[in-house]
């Protein structure tokens, strides 16, 4: 009886082990990206890819991003292993098409002797993806790249090097919530003629539309009402008939709507 309860004991233990050792490699497998539960978090998974087809390499570099999904600053923790140690890395948010042009650096920082990178901050980013950017709306990615390979200036690569950076395993998109909305600089061309006896002049305002003085463009109108007025009274003292007009005047009594 004692024989039987020791090895009920020892199957129930046998379980008890292989039900965690099952959890515990459900749980390191699970690197999904998107949002954590109903919370305003999500994450975000780098890896090392082969620029061969862009599959992720196996027991590669990898890194995890931690971000707000909406804010007015975009709040995120990031943290990458099994890099290059002393290197200097810089995230990016990159938008296509190359080179990235309009890329916006989140942060940098050197790998440690063990080859791990912590980056974190709060930054002014707007809203993500960018309206230039090739997978607006669909999402933003979000690359490790060696710091060197970045423009700082002209905020684009200057530098291609695949197999030492991260990429995406996703897209993210991020909301902020307290962006104006966009100016719009609307330009736009008036063009009014004035008439002569000789020639069409053209006279255009160019620029925003509520920015055109109202006055000179009544003004303009009075002039071109005024020379039509004269042209058509020097016009009636003559037998105008288009056959034997100058192909100018007749064009310009035509245009007036005044000759069929």
């Amino acid at each position: 009886m004692e024989a039987l309860v020791k090895k009920q004991l020892l199957f129930a233990l046998v379980l008890f082990v292989a039900f965690c050792l099952l959890c515990n490699i459900s749980s390191a497998g699970n690197n999904k990206n998107g949002k954590a539960g109903k919370s305003n978090t999500a994450h975000l998974y780098l890896f090392e890819k082969d620029p061969a087809d862009w599959s992720v390499i196996e027991n590669g570099s990898w890194g995890k991003m931690r971000y707000d999904l909406s804010g007015d600053l975009f709040d995120f923790v990031f943290n990458a292993h099994e890099l290059t140690a002393y290197q200097n890395y810089t995230l990016i948010y990159y938008p296509d098409p190359w080179p990235g042009k309009g890329l916006i650096r989140l942060g940098c920082s050197m790998a440690n002797d063990e080859g791990d990178v912590h980056i974190s901050d709060k930054i002014k980013s707007g809203d993500l993806p960018k309206a230039y950017d090739d997978n607006y709306p669909n999402g933003s990615k979000i690359w490790l790249v060696l710091s060197d390979d970045v423009d700082p200036i002209d905020n684009m690569m200057i530098g291609w090097n695949p197999n030492e950076y991260l990429f995406e395993n996703g897209l993210l998109i991020f909301d902020d919530t307290n962006e104006e909305p966009a100016e719009i600089n609307v330009e736009a061309t008036i063009t009014i003629k004035t008439i002569t006896t000789n020639e069409i002049d053209i006279k255009e305002f160019s620029g925003n539309p509520q920015m055109i003085n109202e006055k000179s463009v009544t003004e303009s109108q009075q002039d071109k009402d005024q020379k039509t007025q004269a042209l058509s009274i020097l016009l009636d003292k003559m037998i105008v008939k288009k056959e034997i007009m100058p192909k100018g005047l007749v064009k310009i009594w035509m245009d007036l709507g005044l000759m069929r």
